[in-house]
C-alpha cells in the first residue's frame, strides 16, 4: 500500500537514524528501504504494522489520512470524494489497523465519517459475497428487513441478511449449510451491530 514517504523519512531524521539503522532495526535490506523512502516502492501490511509498532506511529499518520482516516481527494461533477479505510473481517472493532484504502463518492463529509470498507473471508454468503470481495457498509446500530449486516456474534465478524418477519427475525446466510441466527425479542442483544452494506465491489 502507498504510505506517506516524507513521513518515514521524519521519522528517521528525528531520530538522527541512517537509511541503513533504520533498515536494520526493521529487518529488511537496506536497498528496500530506499525504495520506501523514495516512494518506488508500496509498504505491505505487515510491515506497516510494524512501523507503527517500532516508532509509535498510527496507520493514519503513515498513509497520511486524516478524520478517522477520511480525506477528501476531490471534487467530480459535484460529488466528493473520500478515502476510505478497508478493514479484514477479522479486526475486532473496526476502529483501527485496517490493511489500505479506497476512494469512494459521497453527497456530503458527514456521511463519509460514517463508511468503511470490509474485505470479506468465509463462505456464508456465497455465492453472492465471495472471498476478497470489499463490501461498502455505512457503520451504524439499526437495520431493517431485508439488509445485508456486518455483524459481530459470538465474538467473531460475520455477514448476514435480516429477515423479519410477524412472529421473528434472524439473521440469514446465503449459503444453506450456514443455520440462521434468531435475533428475536431479547435475542437481538446477542449480536452488536457494526454496519448495513450499501455497495460490494467483486474482486476479479
Amino acid at each position: 500500500m502507498a504510505i506517506d514517504y516524507s513521513r518515514l523519512k521524519k521519522i528517521r531524521e528525528d531520530l538522527k537514524l541512517t537509511q541503513s539503522g533504520m533498515a536494520d532495526i526493521l529487518g529488511i535490506p537496506l536497498r528496500t528501504y530506499r525504495s520506501y523512502e523514495q516512494g518506488t516502492r508500496d509498504v505491505g501490511s505487515a510491515l506497516l504494522r510494524q512501523i507503527c509498532q517500532e516508532f509509535g506511529v498510527s496507520a493514519d499518520e503513515m498513509l497520511g489520512v486524516t478524520s478517522e482516516a477520511k480525506q477528501k481527494v476531490a471534487t467530480i461533477n459535484g460529488r466528493l470524494v473520500f478515502m476510505i479505510p478497508i478493514y479484514d473481517m477479522n479486526t475486532p472493532e473496526f476502529s483501527d489497523d485496517f490493511y489500505d484504502i479506497m476512494p469512494e463518492y459521497f453527497d456530503d463529509g458527514k456521511e463519509a465519517k460514517k463508511t468503511i470498507a470490509v474485505r470479506v473471508s468465509g463462505e456464508s454468503m456465497y455465492p453472492k459475497l465471495e472471498n476478497k470481495d470489499i463490501l461498502v457498509i455505512r457503520k451504524q446500530d439499526h437495520f431493517r428487513h431485508g439488509d445485508i449486516v456486518v455483524v459481530k456474534y459470538n465474538g467473531s465478524n460475520i455477514i448476514r441478511r435480516v429477515i423479519e418477519t410477524r412472529k421473528e427475525r434472524h439473521l440469514e446466510a446465503v449459503n444453506p449449510t450456514y443455520p440462521p441466527i434468531d435475533i428475536s425479542g431479547d435475542l437481538v442483544q446477542n449480536i452488536k451491530i457494526i454496519g448495513v452494506a450499501k455497495k460490494v465491489i467483486k474482486q476479479l
